[in-house]
């Protein structure tokens, strides 16, 4: 099935749309926090393009150490590494004048910072019981 826009090529046919819904899972380099923190989030898929945004208060990162990620996107990436937004509220530990950002890898969303001369580096942990996270992003997909 599918539908046609703008035309009745094939190249103006959509026939894969998707939406669902899935859970992020807080991970760390040195271990995941001794409670695990499932972030949950949503997806829509149109064609190659996957787009999600996940959300969740309260989230206790007791026990995480080291880089921060978050594993469990719903689909894999193609090899591009496209970035995203995020927003840490007493859980990532980086310097008030640099921008977090995401950069996704396979089904994995990595917390990264600017340092200087458009390197980066990965945000840490910074242990709370009472953080927030929030995080977006587009990747494209095989599947």
């Amino acid at each position: 099935g599918g539908i046609y826009l703008g035309g009745v090529g094939s190249a103006n046919k959509l026939d894969d749309y998707e939406e669902g819904t899935f859970n992020l899972t807080m991970g760390g380099y040195y271990g995941n926090p001794t409670t695990t923190q499932l972030i949950p989030a949503t997806y829509t898929k149109i064609g190659n393009t996957v787009t999600f945004i996940a959300n969740k208060g309260g989230v206790n990162n007791t026990g995480a150490g080291g880089n921060m990620w978050f594993t469990g996107l719903p689909f894999a990436t193609t090899g591009n590494y496209p970035v995203g937004g995020i927003h840490l509220t007493s859980i990532g530990t980086y310097p008030s004048n640099t921008a977090p950002f995401t950069h996704i890898a396979g089904t994995i969303v990595y917390a990264m910072r600017h340092i200087s001369n458009g390197s980066a580096e990965a945000i840490f942990h910074n242990t709370s019981t009472n953080g927030e996270v929030y995080l977006s992003g587009t990747y494209q997909t095989n599947s």
